[in-house]
């Protein structure tokens, strides 16, 4: 069964916790404010296509670094892209909807998504590409392609760079070799991580609303879940 995140809490919070910031900073008040940070996260950045992690920042970069060393120009991080990879790691993380035919790619019947099991023949590929125009309601317009790693821990960026230079198919479409010259330079890339699984997805089209900035990047007067918490441990760390 699909699992959905309780929007209605998390948004009575949100409305709470803007009327405890001050002008000149951030100040933290209260023992509501501590049990949001210290609750589990009901996905990466408690809100798709928020903001890239640390580890979702470095793997980008890991990327690019890799498509530099091959003559290759690097490629954008961006919201539309992201905010359909992070769903994915949470989908595949929460509702597995993976198992016996249906690989990495699959989707589960959610209410953002149409179900996919993704088959080894490719038979069902549309209903992969179709994905960054279902979740974005068609804010991207292009399809999308993805790479997705799994480890029975933690997955890291090294590790999933390295999962995927070691597979050929997935190598080709991380340095625009083989049938995906004819998308060389990609023009957007979006990024997902959660527990043991990676995903990037690929767009053979620009993203009309941009790139995407880290948690702990988002500019003042702009406060998200991703970045509150960046600020509290980076406060607490004082």
């Amino acid at each position: 069964m699909f699992e959905s995140p309780k929007w209605g809490n998390y948004a009575t919070m949100t409305g709470k916790m803007h009327n405890r910031f001050h002008r000149s900073g951030v100040i933290f008040v209260g023992t509501l404010l501590l049990l949001i940070l210290n609750t589990q996260p009901l996905f990466a950045q408690e809100n798709p296509g928020e903001c890239l992690s640390e580890d979702e920042a470095n793997l980008a970069q890991l990327i690019n670094d890799y498509r530099q060393t091959q003559g290759l120009l690097p490629v954008p991080v961006t919201r539309s892209l992201t905010t359909v990879a992070q769903w994915h790691a949470w989908d595949l993380d929460v509702n597995h909807p993976y198992g016996g035919d249906c690989n990495l790619h699959s989707w589960s019947d959610g209410e953002l998504w149409t179900p996919v099991c993704y088959t080894a023949d490719h038979a069902n590929a549309s209903g992969m590409w179709d994905k960054p125009r279902e979740i974005t309601s068609n804010a991207y317009t292009g399809n999308g392609f993805e790479i997705a790693y799994w480890t029975s821990g933690t997955v890291s960026p090294e590790g999933a760079l390295s999962g995927w230079q070691n597979s050929p198919g997935h190598n080709d479409v991380i340095i625009n070799a083989g049938i995906w010259q004819s998308n060389n330079p990609w023009p957007a890339m979006g990024v997902g991580m959660r527990a043991g699984y990676a995903v990037v997805w690929f767009g053979p089209s620009a993203d009309p609303q941009g790139t995407i900035p880290e948690c702990g990047d988002i500019p003042s007067g702009q406060l998200t879940w991703g970045s509150i918490k960046a600020l509290y441990h980076s406060t607490d760390s004082k």
